[in-house]
């Protein structure tokens, strides 16, 4: 009923004429987010394969590799939090939270972020009804 109803306690928000509904936080939106992290990591890379010489580009592709594998990007780890603390790690991880592209939630985010932090804070306490009350969510 909460995820549906407008208003006080929805997680919903209304703009540009379309309804954002947010999710909870599963297993499978930590997995995306992982995944989302792992991704821009090796992106960068390959942004600036044309500087590097070949043995510095597959270090490079090596060392996220090893990060992966050691579980670096896993959410809740220190590269996650730190990431989740960034404007463009809120509007990614919301932009899976609220299955839409990344861009309208960073505008989504612009027009209506006091609305946003409430939908985020509701989102987490109904992700985690046993968890203590954390500070609000920094846009």
């Amino acid at each position: 009923e909460l995820l549906n109803v407008p208003g006080e306690g929805s997680l919903s928000i209304q703009f540009n004429g379309k309804t954002y509904t947010a999710g909870l936080i599963t297993q499978k939106v930590k997995a995306d987010f992982e995944k989302r992290m792992e991704r821009k990591a090796l992106d960068a890379i390959f942004k600036v394969k044309d500087l590097l010489d070949p043995v510095e580009f597959r270090e490079a592709v090596s060392g996220v590799t090893r990060d992966i594998a050691a579980g670096i990007y896993s959410f809740g780890s220190e590269r996650s939090i730190q990431a989740l603390s960034t404007p463009a790690g809120t509007c990614s991880f919301a932009s899976i939270l609220f299955n839409a592209p990344e861009s309208e939630i960073e505008q989504l985010v612009m027009a209506k972020s006091d609305e946003f932090k409430i939908v985020m804070d509701l989102v987490r306490e109904k992700s985690y009804p046993n968890a203590q009350k954390a500070s609000p969510v920094q846009p």
